[in-house]
């Protein structure tokens, strides 16, 4: 499959970086739990760890299927750009935006066979409509991946928030020394505490914006689209099968949500934070 090796890396780098702050987050609350009620009630406290590994799994579970979703969007531009590349131009047009300079901000890569589109005639056609039929199980695929993680990413978006308030407000007393541990130094605490807000923030983070770059390659096709259809000299039948993919895109476009409460967008995340930030605010007020 195309761009198997970037899945693959794209993935594991988000595999690499949730173990590393992960690990951070283990050892300095083990060892905040350890200096306040040693080791053997700390040993049991430690079970807590694995619910917070499945979580993160299951986080980056749900951003290796949104990945794959972006790389076959991307395939899908591929084509297209290839194609815009090798039909003539209409007269007056002298510029192509999309092969002489990097009109979509990516990087055209000349070494992925795409030689499919500059067959002529009815080829042509039984391609684009081959695109047709790969956007529409691209839609399928979206549905099954909203059905089979949409009440986890509306349970759990629900815990992180609840936790990331609480996780918050404790910071903050900690630092301002309003609340103070069994023992002097409340460093461990701190660390800890921050760390699994960082851990709550890195997976909203990277889920949102995995989904975010999803939805602008499906725009980019369709900009690659408006391009050939108002700068090159197409057939009939190509320029209604183009219109007709253009018309899927635009009407059905990729989203993913939490069984239609919310989408998965930036949106979402700065409405999360807002409330993280409100609900801190009203909780600190109350601080004695």
């Amino acid at each position: 499959m195309p761009y198997s090796k970037e899945i693959k890396g794209s993935v594991a780098k988000k595999c690499l970086f949730f173990v590393l702050t992960g690990s951070i987050y283990f050892l300095s609350d083990y060892t905040a739990l350890v200096l306040a009620y040693g080791w053997f009630i700390s040993t049991v406290h430690s079970v807590d760890y694995i619910y917070t590994t499945i979580k993160m799994l299951t986080a980056l579970d749900a951003i290796a299927h949104f990945t794959e979703i972006k790389f076959c969007l991307k395939r899908i531009e591929d084509i297209l750009r290839n194609y815009y590349s090798t039909v003539e131009n209409l007269p007056g047009v002298t510029k192509d935006v999309i092969c002489k300079r990097d009109w979509v901000k990516t990087v055209y890569n000349m070494s992925i066979r795409l030689g499919s589109l500059t067959t002529i005639g009815s080829k042509r056609i039984n391609v684009i409509l081959n695109l047709n039929r790969c956007y529409l199980l691209l839609l399928e695929q979206c549905d099954y991946i909203n059905g089979m993680f949409g009440v986890r990413i509306l349970l759990g978006g629900l815990v992180y928030l609840m936790e990331m308030v609480m996780l918050t407000n404790l910071i903050i007393r900690l630092i301002l020394r309003t609340m103070i541990p069994f023992y002097q130094s409340s460093v461990f605490p701190i660390i800890s505490t921050a760390m699994k807000i960082v851990n709550y923030s890195l997976i909203l983070v990277c889920g949102t914006d995995c989904c975010e770059q999803t939805y602008k390659h499906t725009m980019r096709i369709a900009r690659c689209i408006d391009h050939l259809l108002a700068n090159k000299k197409l057939a009939i039948e190509e320029h209604k099968a183009l219109q007709e993919l253009r018309d899927l895109i635009t009407t059905r476009p990729v989203s993913f949500n939490a069984m239609n409460f919310y989408t998965l967008n930036y949106h979402t995340m700065l409405s999360v934070a807002s409330a993280v930030v409100t609900y801190t605010i009203i909780l600190l007020q109350n601080m004695q």
